[in-house]
């Protein structure tokens, strides 16, 4: 499997890409408890978690229906791009509005998520015949889920490195 040259760059976009999202994830929901989530903290539990656990529940067939009408690589390169968005409805959030704006972007972006999966599955199991697809994805899938616990391990190297650390900037505390 790895000796596949066109496989080889779909392993490094998706290690790349999942040990990015974990360390942000990572991050993010330590900002979220300690900052945004203080007051109301089920309520930031539901909005994480459930919320976009259902809006996948409802979308996922229709997300199906997309990857098989529009393709792959065209639903692999939007859905990410939307996905990379996530963190701008982190930073527009405020102590106030967290629960909702992460709900509502949650829903938004949910769908696109839903897609992306769908269509790395779809790509993956292209690159071998037959009964060679199951290595090609454990392979693709272990990688990947090897970069993200690295992420988090970053991004807990990361905040022993800010442990202690504050700036402001425009009057807010960084």
């Amino acid at each position: 499997v790895l000796r596949d040259r066109s496989f080889r760059p779909w392993l490094c976009f998706g290690c790349f890409w999942n040990f990015a999202v974990m360390t942000g994830a990572a991050l993010a929901w330590v900002y979220f408890v300690d900052e945004l989530f203080a007051g109301s903290m089920l309520l930031g539990i539901l909005a994480t978690t459930i919320v976009p656990l259902l809006t996948q529940v409802v979308t996922s067939r229709r997300t199906g229906a997309i990857v098989d009408r529009f393709g792959t690589i065209r639903v692999l390169r939007w859905g990410h791009l939307i996905w990379a968005f996530i963190p701008l409805a982190w930073i527009l959030a405020t102590p106030a509005t967290a629960v909702w704006v992460v709900t509502v972007s949650n829903v938004a972006m949910t769908p696109a998520i839903s897609a992306s999966l769908n269509a790395g599955v779809k790509y993956v199991t292209r690159f071998a015949e037959g009964e060679k697809r199951a290595m090609y994805w454990a392979v693709s899938a272990t990688l990947g889920s090897v970069a993200a616990g690295l992420g988090g391990i970053a991004a807990g190297e990361v905040m022993d490195l800010l442990d202690g650390w504050n700036a402001s900037a425009g009057g807010m505390d960084l």
